[in-house]
């Protein structure tokens, strides 16, 4: 799936908004060093690419392209967490990815039963453990 790259927040290099592969390199974040002395992080070795491929790609006008496999997009968006890096959790469209309670199967017989896409655009408006749980926390964010 090919997906445009939006504009990037810029910060001081002008190439993409601040994240962890950037702090670890200005040294704001402590390394962890393997026994070679290479920066050692321990992450899914197959999504790196990915992660690469959009920090290298961030200031073109080059088209992203993302796996089709949601599984695998689901880890890309858990390392795009990880590394702190905001634009690629807002090309990859999942719906309910932040859900707590819906699995993937739920979601699917969700979508069937309302007749719904995949392309549907989705916001969560009201979640217990972050917003309360009294009445009052839900109908005042679901206004």
């Amino acid at each position: 799936m090919d997906v445009k790259i939006p504009k990037p927040t810029t910060n001081k290099n002008e190439f993409y908004a601040s994240n962890l592969l950037e702090k670890l390199a200005d040294g704001k974040v402590e390394a962890r060093y393997d026994e070679s002395n290479a920066i050692f992080i321990d992450r899914d070795p197959d999504c790196f690419g990915y992660i690469l491929n959009f920090l290298r790609n961030c200031t073109t006008n080059e088209n992203f392209r993302l796996p089709k496999d949601k599984a695998v997009l689901r880890r890309i968006l858990n390392d795009a967490e990880y590394y702190e890096l905001d634009a690629i959790k807002d090309l990859i469209k999942l719906p309910f990815i932040d859900s707590l309670i819906l699995d993937s199967k739920r979601v699917e017989c969700l979508l069937k039963l309302c007749n719904f896409t995949e392309t549907s655009e989705w916001k969560l408006l009201y979640r217990g453990s972050r917003d309360g749980f009294a009445s009052e926390n839900f109908h005042e964010k679901v206004k």
